[in-house]
């Protein structure tokens, strides 16, 4: 596992980007001399003040990881890759991590709105369309001062750039929804009763286990209604069940 050889870059990057090198400091210290508890309750310390960025839940996932306790690695490599889709060592451990699951599902293959939504958030990033579009903004208005300049006349040909513009600027907003729109969580506990109903009283569908992904769908009187990488729907407690997605 690269935890070693890669959090002193990620740090360098750190300091750049949160307000406490030194508490960042101690934390790389107290990582490096095996002191993982030592490292998680700093990096944790960290994001209760409100520091939050991609190589940040990167270290404390590999502290977690450290320790042995495999869902929380996993939500935090999640976490990471959630802010920064691209971090290729988060994605690395995340794999080593999700090969000590014990749930194995086989996943249904579905095609749709939700699966390009998913798509657009995993391959391409909302900024991409926008620039995308600003760029064909700013050389079509440079050809049309061009042409008035030179003296020649209006072309209807010269508005088609417009169709591009639109096309990308509604990407950018689709993408944005896409990322919106998704929630999931991992299973934090080590294992975790699935029900019908959102209480107790459901039928019993099946259990999983620590480090399995679910999709989230909605919440009621502290239970979500999850969907399974298999496709099943159904119930579990709020509070075994890490969530994803981070609030800016």
């Amino acid at each position: 596992m690269r935890y070693s050889s890669l959090v002193a870059l990620i740090f360098l990057f750190s300091l750049r980007t949160i307000a406490n090198p030194s508490l960042l400091d101690s934390a790389r210290i107290a990582y490096d001399e095996g002191r993982y508890k030592r490292a998680v309750t700093l990096y944790r310390s960290l994001i209760n003040d409100g520091y939050s960025n991609a190589e940040l839940y990167y270290n404390l996932g590999n502290a977690y990881a450290k320790e042995g306790r495999i869902g929380l690695s996993i939500l935090n490599f999640e976490k990471a890759l959630w802010l920064k889709p691209g971090l290729e060592e988060a994605q690395f451990n995340l794999d080593i991590q999700n090969a000590k699951i014990k749930d194995e599902f086989e996943e249904i293959p579905s095609f749709g709105i939700s699966e390009f939504n998913m798509w657009l958030y995993e391959n391409v990033s909302a900024g991409f369309w926008l620039w995308m579009s600003l760029f064909l903004i700013v050389i079509s208005s440079v050809w049309l001062v061009v042409r008035k300049q030179s003296g020649k006349g209006f072309r209807w040909i010269e508005i088609l750039p417009i169709v591009p513009i639109l096309l990308f600027l509604f990407m950018h907003k689709q993408t944005i929804r896409s990322i919106e729109s998704v929630k999931e969580g991992v299973v934090l506990a080590e294992s975790i009763n699935v029900f019908s109903a959102p209480n107790q009283n459901g039928k019993l569908l099946l259990t999983l286990h620590e480090g399995t992904k679910v999709s989230i769908k909605r919440e009621e009187e502290g239970y979500l209604e999850i969907t399974t990488p298999n496709g099943i729907v159904g119930w579990l407690s709020e509070e075994k069940l890490g969530i994803i997605q981070i609030k800016e």
